[in-house]
């Protein structure tokens, strides 16, 4: 609110798990670090990176009716199938679960606290407003876009 009533012309992006090359837990599938169980977790939104470049030119350049858009890709998931889609992509095994009360032991604060936010975002304003075609609306193509970009490991 301050920041429209500062600039009402300004647009403001909610990006939630942003992804693309280089943005990828890869080191974490390979690690096999746990994740949140997704009974205990709740859901996971993400854009990937050229999407979110696109739409901030787009909201930057163009006239929008609204001052604040969801950009994510509109199709939320629990967080263990964004995992378990990456794994099987990198051929390692998918990340073991944990529950909410062992995440609190083992987790940072700023990992709970993403965890904590679970909303499933809707992209149909910035859409109807914009008219902007994702790039990337299914995470399953960013994500293999995303491998194919990835520089080879040492």
């Amino acid at each position: 609110r301050q920041i429209v009533a500062f600039a009402r012309e300004a647009r403001i992006l909610r990006a939630p798990g942003i992804y693309g090359p280089n943005r990828l837990p890869i080191d974490r599938l390979r690690e096999g670090t746990p994740i949140l169980d997704d009974a205990d977790g709740g859901w996971s939104n993400r854009i990937h990176i050229d999407d979110l470049a696109a739409i901030a030119w787009l909201a930057g350049s163009q006239t929008l009716s609204h001052n604040l858009y969801n950009a994510s890709d509109g199709h939320p998931t629990g967080l263990g199938v964004y995992y378990d889609t990456l794994a099987h992509m990198l051929d390692v095994a998918p990340p073991p679960r944990i529950s909410w009360a062992e995440a609190e032991q083992r987790f940072s604060a700023m990992r709970l606290s993403f965890l904590r936010e679970s909303r499933r975002l809707s992209n149909q304003r910035l859409r109807d407003d914009s008219g902007y075609e994702f790039a990337f609306a299914d995470f399953r193509d960013g994500l293999a876009a995303s491998l194919k970009a990835e520089p080879p490991l040492d």
